[in-house]
């Protein structure tokens, strides 16, 4: 009769032993602390080379009594333009507000208006010819 091959023990089967095993390590972290490592994969990147000792952890001691940071002043914001400010014109007095009332209530015709007009604008603003040579040479 034939040997039955069926059932019993076979030799090499089943799992094979390790010399170093590995052990499941569960971890709860939150989720700012991975975010600060960009995803879990990278958490997992970080924890296997600090197991390996790739990375090394280095404490530092913070000293309480001396501020964490410096207050300055507030500067102004730097700019590649200067902002110049025409002169204020000077006050001029009118000379007469009476005398330009006459000479207008006695024009009968356009043309003398407008030249009592002018005259009225040359008083306000002497220095108009002045403000724009000013102006125009900046």
């Amino acid at each position: 009769m034939e040997e039955k091959k069926q059932g019993g023990k076979r030799l090499g089967a089943g799992r094979k032993p390790l010399a170093d095993r590995k052990i499941p390590v569960t971890l709860y972290v939150e989720n700012k602390k991975i975010f600060v490592f960009g995803n879990e994969q990278k958490l997992k990147d970080a924890v296997y080379s600090f197991i390996d000792g790739k990375v090394k952890v280095v404490e530092t001691v913070q000293d309480l009594t001396k501020p964490t940071s410096e207050i300055k002043p507030l500067e102004q914001p730097k700019r590649n333009y200067e902002v110049k400010t025409p002169p204020k014109p000077e006050s001029v007095p009118l000379g007469s507000f009476d005398g330009f009332k006459a000479s207008i209530l006695e024009t009968k015709q356009v043309k003398e208006l407008e030249a009592v007009m002018k005259e009225i604008k040359t008083a306000l603003m002497p220095l108009r010819n002045s403000l724009l040579k000013a102006v125009i040479s900046h």
